[in-house]
């Protein structure tokens, strides 16, 4: 199936239409007073009501609210939608300010309709939560700050809200921007800009950019998208969603359905010890992805098909140590895995099946400094613990450093003990696996590799044995 059908579905379905007003918000107040002018307040119920409120003109079926350029502090809590409503700024910087004291900008109930576009959400702890429907397009939600507590230190349970879009409905994103910032003085739980919290919940994220910064010592730090539901995102830019946390995640489908095209990690994520630019324990197909900097692998402990995508430039020395950990099923077609440093091997596969086509790992600097790594145990291209199928893989100029005393090391391709590699129409070349002593082991491949045909090992030696099957 093709990504624009993928694409295509429910959830692009809009509300129906029918007769409407335009409310034309007069003043920045915040209240609910008869006092002759309209309120953005009072024009929300205005329309949720379809009764004039103060100076607001009744609402009628499916309505519009229009606000001018400026900013518009939230006094009196969150802003309630229960119909069919559009907000929409008809001038320049349209600001929704929480003040640092507010729960939530928009709250849609369930059956209710919100469309807004042209519109800055800031400074609340979630700019929209939706339990209806939520369609924003040239939004930004700017500076909001959830604080999730310290389910580590004082037993608060962990919580599954966000500070851009908290969905539990359906919601659809087109052309917006989340950045995030967060003080972490009371918190070691750090929630994302976007989930989809229930499974329910549907999300289609369009050409939209979510920007973090830097989280001090949080614990755990989810800074871009958590799905637990059915998410769809394409041309998605996640652009230096950082978190100097224990172990952070930038996208993660946890159980859910994710299906992502032409998705951008740039500038990286930076974790202590163990982080993810993309975390799937559920069903994900992934294409043109490109993972560009930072210390962020892929992990696979579900099922991920990922195409014609680049991952290049990572330091894995403080995560887990490889630019693909897979622990499910993966299929892995058309990529390129290049230029990455302090790994223990590109493609880590520790207990689950992976099926490689047309695959590249080219220069890759494998490390014995590794968090979690032991010794020097690794590869600079694949390092297989469990089943994996290649074919038409070019693994070339990759390096890992070799120990006489602990051979389970090589410059290509890493073959455990029990485990299960076949290979076919493949080369593996010009790859190191140098001792301290300046000799060189194994460097192109160690462990029972099975050879389907059709490939080019260049150095095959003592510690590499090929089986030829028919």
């Amino acid at each position: 199936m093709s990504s624009a059908a993928l694409f295509a579905g429910p959830l692009l379905n809009t509300a129906p239409s029918s007769a409407a007003s335009f409310i034309v918000v007069t003043t920045t107040a915040d209240d609910m007073t008869n006092n002759g002018n309209c309120t953005l307040r009072e024009a929300v119920r205005a329309a949720d009501t379809d009764r004039r409120v103060d100076q607001c003109a009744p609402g009628s079926g499916a309505d519009t609210i229009e606000l001018s350029g400026a900013t518009y502090r939230l006094r009196k809590g969150e802003l309630k939608v229960g119909s069919n409503v559009t907000v929409v700024g008809i001038g320049k910087d349209t600001v929704i300010d929480g003040r640092g004291e507010t729960d939530r900008g928009f709250h849609v109930l369930a059956g209710g309709y919100l469309r807004a576009s042209r519109l800055t959400v800031t400074r609340t702890k979630t700019a929209f939560r939706n339990d209806g429907h939520l369609a924003l397009t040239t939004v930004r939600a700017i500076d909001n700050s959830f604080d999730a507590g310290d389910p580590i230190n004082n037993n608060d349970a962990p919580v599954f809200a966000a500070s851009g879009v908290d969905n539990r409905g359906h919601a659809t994103i087109e052309s917006s921007v989340f950045a995030l910032t967060h003080d972490v003085a009371s918190s070691v739980q750090i929630v994302p800009s976007f989930i989809n919290a229930k499974p329910a919940a549907t999300t289609s994220i369009v050409d939209s950019v979510i920007r973090g910064v830097d989280f001090g010592n949080a614990y755990l730090a989810w800074s871009g998208v958590l799905n637990h539901g059915d998410m769809r995102l394409r041309g998605v830019t996640f652009d230096h969603v950082a978190a100097s946390s224990t172990a952070c995640t930038v996208l993660e489908n946890w159980g859910g359905k994710l299906v992502a095209s032409h998705v951008r990690f740039v500038h990286g994520a930076t974790c202590y010890s163990t982080g993810s630019s993309l975390y799937n324990t559920g069903d994900a197909v992934v294409d043109h992805m490109l993972v560009d900097g930072g210390d962020a692998e892929v992990v696979n402990t579900g099922s991920l098909r990922m195409t014609d995508s680049i991952l290049r430039n990572l330091n894995a020395n403080r995560a887990s140590g490889a630019a693909i950990n897979n622990g499910g099923t993966l299929e892995l077609e058309r990529t390129s895995i290049r230029d990455n440093t302090e790994m223990q091997g590109v493609l880590v596969n520790y207990a689950g099946v992976a099926n490689l086509v047309d695959v590249t790992m080219h220069n890759n600097i494998g490390s014995n400094s590794i968090y979690s790594n032991t010794g020097l145990e690794g590869a600079g291209g694949i390092d297989n613990y469990a089943t994996l199928t290649g074919r038409n893989l070019k693994i070339t100029h990759n390096s890992y450093p070799a120990d006489q005393t602990d051979p389970l090391s090589s410059g290509g391709i890493l073959n455990r003990p029990g485990a299960t590699l076949n290979l076919a129409d493949s080369t593996v070349a010009e790859n190191e696996n140098v001792d301290y002593d300046g000799l060189e082991v194994s460097p192109d491949c160690f462990g029972n590799i099975n050879s389907l045909g059709g490939n080019s090992i260049k150095h095959v030696t003592s510690g590499c044995t090929i089986v030829a099957v028919p």
